[in-house]
C-alpha cells in the first residue's frame, strides 16, 4: 500500500464514520505511526492538507443527538425522595421495632447477618468507637449505624433509596420506618416499644452526632 492510498483511507474513515476531531487526531497519530514504522517519506503538503481537512470535521457535529426524552413528573417524583437531617422530606407512615424485625429477617439478614453483625456485608450494629472516635487510627474498628452515623434520618434516606440490594426502592414507607426502628433498637438508641415516623425519627439523638458539624 503506497503513501497516497494510506492517506486517502484515513481521511475517508474520519469523514464517514466519526465526524469529530477526536477521530481526526487519532487518524493523524495512526498515520504518523505507520510512516514511522516503514521507510516511506510523507510529503509536507500531504500532511498539511490532512490536518486542515480533518480538524474541520469537528464543525459538522450536530447540535444535539435526539437521544432520550424529557422526564415525566411521575418519573421525577420517583427519584425526588431525599431526606434532610432535620427530617424534611420524610413521608407519611410509621413502623415499629417488632415489625422491623420481621422485615429484616425476610429481606436483610442474608447480607447483614443476624442482628446486623454477622453478615458478609456491612456491619450495622455496634457502639464501640474507640477511646476518642479512633476510626482514623484503628482499622479494626467497624463503622456502624450505632457508632458513626450522626443522624437517624440518614438511615431512612439510605434504606429507601438503596435497599434491598437486589430490589432498591421496593420498600414502602412503613417498611422503611420499621427497619429504621429495628436497627436503631439493636444499637440501643431507641427502646423496644419505639415507633418511628416523620415526627419521632428526627428527634432521635445519635451517639456520634457531636462528632460531626454542619457546614455553614
Amino acid at each position: 500500500m503506497n503513501t497516497l492510498r494510506i492517506f486517502l483511507l484515513l481521511i475517508t474513515c474520519c469523514k464517514l464514520k466519526s465526524r469529530n476531531v477526536i477521530c481526526a487526531k487519532a487518524g493523524i497519530s495512526i498515520m504518523l505511526q505507520i510512516f514511522g514504522r516503514f521507510p516511506v517519506k510523507l510529503g509536507m503538503t500531504h500532511l498539511f492538507i490532512f490536518i486542515i481537512y480533518s480538524t474541520n470535521i469537528s464543525a459538522q457535529n450536530p447540535g444535539k443527538f435526539n437521544l432520550g426524552s424529557a422526564p415525566t413528573p411521575e418519573e421525577i417524583a420517583a427519584w425526588d425522595k431525599d431526606v434532610k437531617p432535620n427530617g424534611d422530606g420524610l413521608p407519611p407512615g410509621e413502623g415499629s421495632v417488632l415489625k422491623g424485625l420481621e422485615i429484616y429477617n425476610l429481606k436483610c439478614i442474608g447480607c447483614h447477618g443476624y442482628e446486623g453483625q454477622y453478615g458478609p456485608y456491612d456491619q450495622l450494629v455496634g457502639r464501640d468507637s474507640g477511646k476518642d472516635f479512633d476510626f482514623g487510627i484503628d482499622r479494626n474498628l467497624k463503622r456502624t449505624v450505632g457508632n458513626y452515623w450522626p443522624y437517624a434520618t440518614t438511615l431512612f434516606d439510605y434504606i429507601q433509596r438503596a435497599m434491598p440490594q437486589l430490589e432498591p426502592g421496593s420498600l414502602n414507607p412503613d417498611e422503611v420506618y420499621s427497619l429504621v426502628a429495628y436497627i436503631l433498637n439493636l444499637n440501643k438508641v431507641v427502646p423496644n416499644d419505639a415507633v418511628m415516623n416523620a415526627t419521632t425519627l428526627p428527634t432521635v439523638e445519635m451517639p456520634a452526632k457531636k462528632k460531626f458539624f454542619m457546614n455553614e
